[in-house]
């Protein structure tokens, strides 16, 4: 089947598109372009008279993203397959710095700004898309990274046999000077060469194609994705190349089975969006028949046509001037207020506005984070779920690939060669959810300080190197900054000789101390 084809069959996505559309209209009208086209520079909020949907669905994504992906913080691990390496000092040192590269080429990349915009998607319509590679530059050296978010309605992806999107056909648009900054004019088809000299900045449309390679692809470019340029109107391929994974991810909000779009708050916020635009509306046409009420004129009352606008002059006949008077609407804005009202809290509600912002000031203690943290946890975590496997992880394993081919992640110790490296999500909400084996430690513990009062031994029970190193480990404390087992037990072997030491001086004082005082008696 041509990519073509294909891609018209991926186009029949039912109601969808109108779905997305009018989400998008009042969330995110920046956007809104999935069946409605508009023209560069109009005006994209025609329809809204209240933006507590949009504010809420900002203050979602900047919480996801401030939770999930901060930039002060790092927020993902590296550590390998086999338990027994993983205990190994070089190989938790190398880990530890490899995750602490990563985390600085993303913070200097655009990644921020990027995937808070697929933050923002994924509250509206359900599902975002980011393109991750690597920015042109030196074949030997890393160049650093840069990311892409895509809106859905120039995105087209499909699922493998797993419910994973692993194909994605993008359309986009170039202009005729852009295309052949990026592929030179000889790879461009004559139509498009032509309009490189009559009309170079004219836009043209565009596809981009990553799919699973084809056991039949080329030998030369045989990376396990394909991907495929071409011209749109012509049909010509521009170019075909590959990628080493799959360099898209495109997570989903929730998903309901046999479904491959996804759902979102958007999704069970929109009716009452809706009823809340319509009735700020209806009160502010008739907050303005209040402020300026028409007039009730007694019929040949006034001579011409009646004005109503500032200043204006009418001429009213002398004996009909008392008769004049405002029509007022006797509007009850107390009703309306205290429905709109409701309308907002539930808007709130449901983008979880008030359950993930973190109250601010002084007097939130330890436990009231730590609680909060959990709440978040239990209000997002299905969808976590959901992220880790089809955002965080896609990306982390596509940026730890890209450096680990530059030599960017440091000299990988030689213990590790043929072993399966993994990334790890420790965000603060995955953090959350370890917490309770933190509090059942601690717990533990403080039940037997008041025992080993009268019974000492009781604390023989407790491993209290594992204890430490497990409660770094869940509170995400760095690899480097932990004394290895030989220091340990060099610290410990140099303080038992300096005890014994001490042991042996106070011996020996003692010794003299007593045979001076014998010496004293014989005097005496």
């Amino acid at each position: 089947m041509s990519h073509f084809k294909r891609l018209s069959n991926l186009k029949n996505r039912g109601n969808w598109e109108e779905r997305w559309q009018r989400i998008a209209d009042y969330i995110l009208p920046r956007k809104a372009e999935v069946t409605t086209k508009r023209a560069r520079g109009e005006s994209r909020v025609v329809k809204l008279y209240d933006s507590t949907a949009i504010h809420a669905n900002e203050l979602l994504g900047a919480s996801l993203q401030g939770t999930l992906t901060p930039s002060s913080a790092l927020w993902f691990g590296i550590q390998v397959e086999d338990e027994e390496l993983r205990e190994d000092q070089e190989v938790k040192e190398w880990c530890g710095m490899a995750a602490e590269k990563m985390f600085s080429a993303i913070n200097n990349s655009n990644f921020r700004s990027e995937s808070h915009e697929n933050y923002l998607d994924m509250g509206s319509v359900g599902i975002a898309t980011l393109l991750c590679e690597e920015n042109q530059g030196s074949q030997e050296q890393f160049n650093g990274l840069m990311f892409k978010s895509f809106f859905i309605s120039n995105i087209y992806p499909a699922e493998n046999q797993d419910g994973m999107v692993d194909t994605v056909f993008r359309k986009f648009e170039w202009t005729a000077r852009q295309a052949e900054l990026k592929w030179g004019r000889n790879k461009l088809s004559e139509k498009l060469r032509d309009k490189i000299k009559d009309k170079p900045d004219e836009m043209h449309e565009f596809l981009h194609v990553v799919e699973p390679r084809d056991k039949k692809g080329k030998a030369k470019k045989n990376m396990p994705f394909a991907s495929y340029y071409y011209e749109v109107e012509t049909k010509h391929l521009l170019e075909e190349g590959g990628y080493k994974e799959f360099p898209y991810a495109v997570p989903r909000w929730s998903k309901a089975s046999g479904e491959k779009y996804a759902r979102s708050p958007g999704f069970t916020a929109i009716p009452d969006i809706r009823t809340l635009n319509r009735a700020v509306e209806l009160e502010l046409k008739a907050w303005a028949k209040d402020i300026d009420p028409p007039l009730g004129v007694p019929d040949e009352g006034v001579g011409g046509k009646l004005k109503l606008t500032p200043a204006a002059q009418n001429y009213i006949r002398a004996d009909l001037i008392d008769k004049i008077r405002p029509l007022l609407s006797n509007s009850r804005y107390d009703v309306t207020q205290l429905k709109v009202q409701d309308l907002r809290t539930s808007i709130r509600q449901i983008f979880m506005s008030d359950q993930l912002q973190m109250q601010q000031g002084p007097q939130m203690t330890a436990t009231e984070v730590q609680v909060r943290f959990e709440l978040m946890q239990r209000l997002i975590g299905p969808t976590l779920g959901r992220m880790e496997m089809e955002y965080l992880k896609p990306i982390l394993n596509r940026v730890f690939n890209i450096m680990l081919r530059k030599n960017a992640l440091g000299v990988i110790p030689e213990i590790l060669q043929g072993n399966e490296v993994n990334v790890k999500f420790i965000g603060p909400v995955a953090r959350a959810q370890r917490l309770n084996e933190i509090a059942a430690i601690e717990r533990w513990i403080g039940s037997l300080i008041p025992v080993s009062q009268v019974n000492p031994d009781i604390l023989d029970c407790v491993d209290f190197d594992r204890v430490a190193e497990e409660t770094a480990t869940l509170y995400g404390v760095p690899d480097r900054l932990q004394r290895s087992p030989e220091e340990k037990d060099a610290l410990r072997q140099q303080r038992a000789q300096q005890m014994a030491q001490q042991q042996a001086l106070q011996t020996a004082m003692e010794g003299t101390k007593a045979i001076k005082n014998i010496a004293d008696a014989d005097r005496e």
